[in-house]
């Protein structure tokens, strides 16, 4: 963060990079945000699985199809991780009491006041994967997270040479 005592109305941020992925969240002044952004594979998401996810995330997980199971607990692993960073804890030993299977994350039942959402990033482009195309599994995922109301809020999402800037959290 900037040194608020200097920069009175500085942007709040959020950084995360995965690979060739680099993601980038900025929010107005005062407005804490949080960003993830991960890599398939995931090789260890078996084991951890059944101590991270929620209990609404493992059902969902446990339902999956077998080649969905990676990419659905990306999803939540990212969305956490962007909660984590919103709210400034870092990662913590208690991540299945965080549940981020809805909009609005819940930390052991309640409301967090912390919204999330998840963008999948498929090989071809950012744009691919905003039209909704299926048929094929994404390569990454962004998660971001910001306050509810949503404030301003901007993601920034860099791959391999191309520059991408979109709103964010108003519109999922």
């Amino acid at each position: 963060m900037l040194d608020p005592s200097v920069h009175h109305q500085a942007p709040e941020f959020s950084l995360s990079h995965s690979r060739a992925h680099l993601a980038i969240a900025v929010g107005a002044a005062k407005s804490s945000v949080g960003v993830d952004v991960e890599s398939l594979p995931l090789e260890t998401y078996v084991e951890l699985a059944d101590t991270v996810l929620a209990g609404p995330e493992y059902l969902i997980w446990e339902a999956a199809p077998a080649d969905e199971k990676a990419t659905v607990f990306l999803r939540y692993w990212t969305r956490k991780e962007a909660y984590l960073k919103f709210t400034g804890q870092g990662l913590v030993d208690d991540l299945h009491e965080i549940d981020t299977s809805q909009k609005i994350v819940r930390v052991n039942g309640l409301g967090s006041g912390c919204r999330v959402c998840t963008l999948d990033l498929a090989p071809a482009s950012l744009e691919w994967a905003s039209r909704g195309v299926s048929g094929r599994l994404p390569s990454s995922v962004i998660a971001l997270a910001g306050a509810v109301p949503p404030k301003a809020l901007f993601h920034f999402y860099f791959q391999a040479g191309s520059f991408v800037r979109a709103p964010a959290l108003v519109v999922c």
